[in-house]
């Protein structure tokens, strides 16, 4: 399968698909990315098998050739809440928004032996708002990230991204980043290329002679580790301890494999890197070696909030960590995300420290932008940030590109409705897959998916508007 192509050293061009080896080795199918070119150029990828995308997706692509009136009044009203409101007036309270890669909302409240996995993590949840039920309305890393720094679905280089929004208001802008912010095009889009301060991954000298197979063939997937990341927060801290700070992190310690060797051996006696461990039969184990990765990231967490507790930041700021999405360990018998809606590739934590208003869980990374506008208020008559279920609100969810979806969905806390684009088919929780044309007209489900259908095409109208 596509998943284990980059885990594979000595592959020949002929036992790879040809956009693969055109442009660089990506992941597919259930693997860790989805790799668009192979789906967006292929009438069939020799990897996946998938022979259906290019005719599907032109025919559902006619749906949205022309807008409708009812489509710019439902882009109207789309965000009632005012979630793309910029954040206009501070407070002068730092902001620091956290992503973290691969992020499961299992291992935050696990314990293995008595002992928790991540301590510091749940400390924080207990005092401040948080919940394990945010949803990764994309499920790929670049567009997590851009809808969390944009509040949008829809985004480009003209978007009013947050960085921007605060650099307005008087903010230095900084970033770190365990990863290469080129990818996705992230850097550029969010304006990353001219912050006050900048560091990632490709600005550390690598002794290659020390990298595994695995990294040497997936170069994009040489990361730093969370340790450096925070020494690099806190050099640009100190750089000008008083002006009023945002900061973009992100935290890469939780990828696939879960381990590298920087990581200490907590909970396993060995790390693996090798494709054959990477099995359904081996899903204890690889949830052992996540979580393993997972206390060192927490280590890395709490030396964090001490440092900002010890320059005495803390207090004055605010502070969101979210994930840009899961990884299946096989609950749908995947290995990986960026392939399905499926809870267990879309559920993700998320912690707000010293926030204001009230959210509602099931969460959408869109609300982080609200969020952070009404904790930095400084007229809001806002109490404390809270966060409740709600079992009737549901989260839209796209897989793949806005403009050529995969997969349209919606996420409930315990329920789960998916449109896959590709087949033309729509399945409601665990119910049989039907083609929407033979839904009884009027009936709950057939609203349900038109209603569906109506936020994509809406999402698509925001999108040619702000063009």
């Amino acid at each position: 399968s596509c998943e284990r192509i980059a885990e594979i050293a000595g592959l020949t061009d002929e036992s790879v698909c040809p956009t693969l080896v055109h442009k660089g080795l990506r992941f597919c199918g259930a693997g860790a990315f989805a790799c668009q070119p192979i789906l967006s150029q292929l009438p069939a990828c020799e990897a996946c098998g998938n022979t259906t995308a290019i005719p599907t997706w032109a025919k559902v692509a006619d749906q949205v050739a022309h807008a409708s009136p009812q489509d710019v009044e439902a882009a109207r009203n789309l965000a009632p809440d005012g979630t793309w409101i910029p954040i206009a007036k501070t407070n002068g309270k730092n902001v620091f928004v956290i992503v973290v890669e691969t992020f499961r909302s299992d291992v935050t409240e696990m314990k293995i032996q008595g002992d928790e996995v991540m301590p510091s993590f749940a400390s924080l949840a207990r005092q401040n708002a948080a919940t394990g039920s945010a949803v990764s309305d994309y499920g790929i890393t670049s567009r997590a990230i851009l809808t969390v720094l944009s509040g949008t679905l829809h985004f480009h280089n003209g978007t009013d991204y947050m960085p921007g929004q605060l650099r307005r208001l008087g903010y230095r802008l900084n970033a770190v980043s365990a990863q290469d912010e080129n990818w996705g095009d992230v850097k550029q889009l969010a304006g990353m290329d001219h912050f006050d301060s900048y560091f990632d991954t490709t600005m550390r000298k690598i002794d290659e002679t020390k990298l595994s197979a695995y990294q040497r063939i997936n170069h994009v997937l040489v990361t730093l580790d969370a340790e450096e990341v925070v020494q690099h927060v806190f050099e640009a801290v100190d750089q000008a301890p008083r002006a009023p700070q945002f900061f973009y992190i992100n935290f890469q310690d939780l990828h696939y494999p879960y381990y590298v060797e920087e990581i200490p051996l907590r909970f396993i006696t060995k790390g693996h890197l090798e494709s054959s461990f990477f099995t359904a039969a081996n899903a204890p184990q690889i949830q052992l070696q996540y979580a393993n990765a997972a206390n060192h990231l927490d280590q890395a967490l709490g030396h964090f909030v001490e440092g900002l507790k010890t320059r005495g930041l803390w207090d004055n700021s605010v502070v969101v960590m979210v994930g840009d999405h899961p990884d299946s360990i096989y609950e749908n018998g995947l290995l990986g995300h960026a392939w399905s809606l499926h809870p267990s590739q879309r559920f993700t934590p998320l912690l707000v420290v010293h926030g204001k208003g009230e959210l509602t869980a099931p969460a959408s990374q869109t609300d982080i932008l609200r969020i952070v506008r009404d904790s930095l208020d400084p007229d809001a008559n806002l109490p404390p940030l809270t966060m409740r279920e709600d079992p009737s609100k549901k989260i839209f969810m796209i897989g793949g590109p806005l403009e050529q979806p995969r997969h349209l969905g919606f996420l409930s806390l315990h329920r789960l409705v998916q449109y896959d684009v590709v087949a033309n088919r729509i399945q409601f929780d665990s119910s049989p897959w039907a083609i929407p044309s033979s839904l009884k007209k009027g009936s709950a489900e057939a609203q349900e998916f038109d209603q569906l259908i109506g936020l994509w095409r809406a999402e698509l109208e925001l999108q040619k508007q702000a063009q």
